[in-house]
């Protein structure tokens, strides 16, 4: 009977082990922003298209604590719109 016992207690902590470390292993980040899901912003700006685009999923990686991706992001915006100060 006590046998019966430990084996059912082994049986469970495996399952309860298989199960954890499955939900774990499927909640991994990506690693870039480009590839996780932000969210999203409504932050108009002078800026219009993939320069706006750039800008928008830059603030998006800065409050998502993604700073080089972010900083990425605002430089290409740069690149494609000189003027736009936000970026």
């Amino acid at each position: 009977m006590y046998a019966s016992k430990i084996g059912l207690a082994c049986t469970l902590i495996c399952a309860f082990l298989f199960l954890g470390f499955k939900t774990l292993s499927a909640q991994q980040p990506s690693t870039t922003p480009d590839e996780l899901s932000l969210g999203s912003i409504d932050f108009p700006t002078a800026a219009s298209g993939e320069a706006q685009q750039e800008f928008l999923t830059g603030v998006l990686a800065l409050h998502s604590f993604w700073y080089p991706e972010a900083r990425d992001h605002f430089s290409k915006a740069q690149e494609l719109a000189p003027g736009f100060a936000m970026a």
